[in-house]
């Protein structure tokens, strides 16, 4: 199927890598041909949905924008910093199996919680956190979310981070969400409205795939007969995060490389169809879902 003039400048870009230009071209005519009653998304938040930098400044995760704030005493915040550093080179290391890394996955969420705890971190405390952050969607998302929303089509937003900063982020940023899924780690609270703790099993980047959704009827529902997937991602691990998708027929991986551009954009091509180098912006996306909506 022929691709528009719009979508075949997007993917033209000099930011835009492709392993298997010829790939791409098939998954992306069959996504057209499959049409939007057949389409979900699925993607990342931290470095995906939101901007890596903006203005030079580097976006925080929605972990780090807990951590690093005022309100965390100084020598807690030292602590997070120090943990940061160990468990982050343990999840980049391409040297390590997904096995191998996932109980350290595990100690540095369990690790952080019991920061949380000991920082007597309280619900109240989240929308200033989330205020003085300065975190920024990407240039474009509002109107991806809108799209999908009115064509019915299924958004499901998988991340290891914090869900009740996630919620936060797109309500202070006045982002349409309505018919948007977020699956992530959401926090409990005790009497007193401190943090005790996160509610369910943690979600890791070794972890995020479709068997945490498989007890959940409403999405199985809202997802049913939809074999086309767009997944977007900013590391490696996310690629699992259709896994599980019922009847999956073809899954287009779209991943954001933010940072260490040579060392990493070969491994990238390994594991995404589309690699986005240093794009702060849903463009591209943007340019591939119209064409399907217009099928």
């Amino acid at each position: 199927m022929a691709q528009s003039l719009e979508l075949k400048s997007a993917l033209s870009q000099s930011h835009v890598f492709m392993g298997d230009e010829e790939l791409v071209k098939q998954k992306i005519s069959q996504l057209i041909a499959d049409g939007p009653h057949r389409l979900q998304i699925i993607s990342d938040f931290d470095k995906t949905i939101t901007k890596y930098s903006h203005l030079g400044k580097k976006i925080p995760s929605s972990h780090h924008i807990v951590e690093s704030h005022p309100l965390m005493p100084e020598e807690i915040r030292s602590e997070l910093v120090q943990m940061h550093q160990k468990y982050y080179s343990i999840e980049l290391d391409q040297g390590l199996t997904k096995e191998e890394k996932i109980p350290h996955m595990i100690d540095w969420a369990q690790n952080g919680a019991d920061l949380f705890m000991k920082a007597k971190v309280k619900r109240s405390h989240l929308p200033k956190m989330v205020a003085d952050s300065h975190v920024y969607v990407r240039d474009g998302f509002n109107d991806l979310v809108i799209k999908l929303r009115g064509s019915g089509v299924p958004f499901l937003i998988f991340s290891a981070g914090v869900g009740d900063v996630i919620e936060e982020v797109l309500r202070q940023q006045d982002e349409i969400c309505d018919g948007v899924k977020l699956v992530a780690n959401y926090m409990k609270f005790d009497g007193e409205e401190h943090f005790s703790g996160y509610k369910g099993d943690l979600i890791h980047t070794c972890n995020k795939n479709g068997s945490v959704l498989e007890n959940d009827q409403e999405w199985i529902d809202a997802t049913q007969n939809r074999s086309s997937v767009i997944l977007l991602g900013d590391m490696v691990g996310d690629v699992t995060m259709a896994d599980g998708v019922l009847d999956q027929k073809t899954c287009l991986k779209i991943g954001f490389l933010n940072s260490r551009y040579e060392e990493l954009l070969n491994s990238y091509l390994d594991h995404f169809d589309i690699v986005l180098e240093n794009d702060q912006t849903m463009d591209v996306v943007n340019a591939i879902v119209d064409e399907i909506l217009k099928s």
